[in-house]
């Protein structure tokens, strides 16, 4: 991230920031196994990155090729721009975080990295002395690391007849990677959500490898954990005060714990034959049609957001006791309507005669929210908002479709495939993408201008009975909707949908003059007031106004809310609210920390200590960096350099950068795809995001010492492939009118 502007401390923020971001999602290496595809081995990565925060239990290997245990959202996002700096990286990512979502839409919480099983070992008893063949069998009977591999060699002195990198590397020839993780403690419902960005991201530097990621290769695996989801009847209880709650929506298996560990080995893979047969694999189209059809089945009571059904939140983690009063968030229902349009313009560019191969039960859960959705609209053009009945027995009848079908896959696929055309599957996805719609028009409402975030709900007409422990269940026949003060998340997810500029003015308007915005700072809290509001909302709710998650300026979501401002086109308002956002603006005394680095949060407007305002607190490290980066890749390149049609690739970089970044020469560079100087020259200092600046010559330096100059906005196919290549080393921009 090297980049050199007017303002040398923004320069030093942005390495900076990249360092950091590396803590937490880990810095990729490229291991080569003889092959085009090497593995791709992330090391340094550790959970939230540092030790500023004493409660969290990690562990980080004291050895070579160093790696460590993460969370699946932190180290989800911290990787979602890896590709950008590496193209060699390739769709590794998106391989692993979307093999680790189960058949229930869930995914295991910890990601522990990747390990190798030896597929081939005689070629390698080749490489030692005799006497060391019992030991490397005994070594390789199990997975291992390349760290743990050279201290092997090293703490049995074992004799190698070449180096020991030239011997790892013969070793990985011969071996087959492996995901590592483990169910941790729960089932968050925004986890799912950041594959999406790193398919943008792949998108954004293959977008001529698009069929390909999504169909060429049946090579994506599900995670078969030993917890479940409880049925509703389960679930649903009666306090002893008479309060109706949602507890113990999630339990381990002693059946299905016994299933796995009978295994010899790839334990945690979902099988065909209800368990007992092959490792069953999608490709990834069929497996995120899969995701979209059980997220769908997991719409509130009145069609607003997805439901907090397996005993965790979203990624505000201190709304912590939402799951227990039947909570939804509004945020993962935008997240769904981006994942189902994603998939509806993708088949625009995929071939029309594919035919895709849908697990029995996916099949048929599909087919019942199909069914389910047409009734749903059969009397009308469009459903009455206000006809609780009818949201009701929608959502009656695709909660009873999610529950058949969990129970139906809870120790495998039979293994029986069903096809399902192009044509069919866009008829599903129109009416998905119909009901959110819906769900994201009348949450508008609610909201008067303002996107929400949460709705809970309380239990109206219900029925209890006695289980035979002596505990009240209980079955719910109507809610009533509570709201709840305004959140950033929400409008923040929402302006990735509909994120034109039109529509996300307004909103930026609707937010300035809400209590989301902070006046006196010129920032954005996490949250409005939640003085008022009950305390089984979650932990936030406990905290000081301004402490922690509750009212404060969360650097994590502002800058998320941030980057969509930007890439919604709001240039204006952005490079405005960064100069009060970014560190390297701030009156370092009165950030308290060095403004090279993020926080958790800053002390707002609403912490009653007034000398406390606009000082950063806790660990520096979070999902923060990956949103910077997000942001600096939007202003230096446009977002969307690479771009495919039926001439070919081509790259056309269209900064978005203020007159004031640009140095008294009118100059400003960056490092590109990890190794590419990119200089611009902007000799008039414009604003390069106004519609009279554009690019006009392109000179390249290739490595090979050749030079090359194009008069023209957009690099043609030869020059496009060449940059992605690395074969150029230095790229001259010239901004023009």
């Amino acid at each position: 991230m090297a980049t050199r502007t007017s303002i040398p401390l923004f320069d030093e923020y942005c390495r900076q920031n990249y360092l950091d971001n590396l803590l937490r999602g880990g810095y990729p290496l490229l291991l080569d196994n003889g092959t085009e595809q090497p593995f791709v081995y992330h090391v340094f990565s550790r959970k939230h990155g540092d030790l500023e925060r004493d409660y969290n239990f990690f562990k980080l290997q004291a050895g070579y090729y160093s790696q460590g245990n993460g969370n699946f959202r932190d180290a989800n996002q911290n990787r979602r721009n890896d590709v950008w700096f590496n193209p060699g990286i390739g769709d590794f990512n998106i391989r692993l975080f979307m093999s680790l979502i189960q058949p229930d839409g869930y995914n295991p919480l910890v990601v522990k990295g990747c390990s190798f099983q030896i597929q081939e070992l005689e070629p390698l008893l080749g490489q030692v002395e005799v006497a060391d063949h019992s030991s490397l069998r005994a070594f390789f009977q199990s997975s291992f690391t390349p760290g743990e591999l050279i201290q092997h060699i090293i703490h049995d002195n074992i004799a190698l007849k070449q180096t020991v990198e030239t011997f790892v590397t013969e070793a990985l020839k011969h071996s087959e990677q492996c995901y590592e993780a483990d169910f941790g403690e729960g089932f968050w419902i925004d986890h799912w959500t950041y594959n999406m960005d790193l398919i943008e991201s792949y998108l954004s530097i293959y977008p001529d490898k698009q069929e390909k990621l999504l169909l060429a290769t049946r090579e994506y695996m599900y995670y078969d954990s030993p917890a479940w989801v409880q049925p509703r009847r389960n679930k649903y209880v009666q306090m002893k005060d008479g309060r109706i709650r949602q507890y113990g929506a999630v339990v381990k298996s002693k059946e299905k714990e016994a299933q796995l560990h009978a295994r010899d080995g790839d334990v945690h893979w979902v099988r065909t034959e209800h368990g007992s047969g092959e490792i069953y694999k999608s490709n990834l189209y069929e497996k995120l049609l899969s995701l979209a059809a059980i997220k769908l089945s997991t719409l509130d009571p009145e069609g607003l957001g997805i439901e907090m059904e397996a005993g965790k939140p979203g990624w505000n983690d201190s709304m912590n006791g939402l799951p227990g009063l039947f909570a939804s968030g509004f945020s993962e229902l935008c997240e769904l309507q981006r994942l189902v349009r994603f998939l509806i313009h993708a088949q625009v560019k995929l071939s029309g005669n594919s035919v895709l191969r849908l697990p029995r039960e996916v099949a048929k859960l599909i087919q019942q929210l199909k069914l389910t959705m047409e009734e749903y609209y059969h009397d009308s053009d469009e459903a009455d908002y206000r006809d609780e009945s009818k949201d009701y027995s929608f959502w009656s009848r695709i909660s009873d479709a999610r529950e058949a079908y969990r129970e139906s896959i809870r120790f495998g696929f039979e293994g029986t495939e069903t096809p399902l055309a192009f044509e069919d599957v866009l008829v599903f996805l129109r009416q998905a993408e119909r009901k959110l719609q819906q769900g994201m028009d009348k949450a508008l409402l609610i909201g008067e201008g303002i996107y929400p975030t949460f709705f809970y709900y309380e239990a109206r007409e219900f029925e209890v009975q006695e289980d035979d422990c002596g505990g009240k269940l209980v079955n719910i026949h109507s809610f009533e909707r509570k709201d709840t003060p305004y959140f950033l998340e929400g409008p923040t997810r929402a302006m990735k949908v509909v994120g034109d500029i039109v529509n996300g003015q307004e909103l930026y308007r609707q937010i300035r003059q809400s209590g989301l915005y902070d006046r006196k700072l010129g920032m954005y809290k996490v949250n409005e007031s939640l003085a008022g509001q009950p305390f089984e909302l979650g932990r936030s709710r406990a905290f000081t106004p301004d402490w922690l998650e509750n009212e404060s300026i969360f650097m994590h979501m502002e800058f998320k809310y941030l980057l969509e401002c930007l890439r919604a086109g709001l240039y204006t308002e952005f490079f405005s609210d960064i100069k009060k956002a970014f560190p390297p603006f701030m009156d370092p005394e009165v950030y308290g920390r060095s403004t090279l680095e993020n926080s958790s949060f800053i002390a707002s407007i609403a912490n009653p200590d007034a000398s406390l305002h606009g000082t950063g607190y806790i660990a520096r490290l979070s999902g923060s960096t990956a949103e910077f980066i997000h942001m600096w890749l939007w202003m230096m390149t446009g977002g969307q350099p690479f771009g495919y049609d039926h001439r070919g690739l081509s790259l056309r970089l269209e900064p978005k950068l203020p007159g004031w970044l640009f140095t008294a020469t009118g100059e400003l560079s960056f490092c590109f795809l990890g190794s590419c100087q990119v200089t611009y020259f902007n000799t008039d200092r414009k604003d390069t995001y106004a519609p009279e600046c554009r690019v006009t010559q392109y000179v390249l330096h290739y490595v090979s010492g050749e030079k090359k100059t194009i008069c023209q906005a957009v690099l043609d196919q030869k020059e496009a492939q060449d940059v992605r290549d690395r074969l150029i080393s230095r790229i001259e921009v010239y901004l023009g009118t």
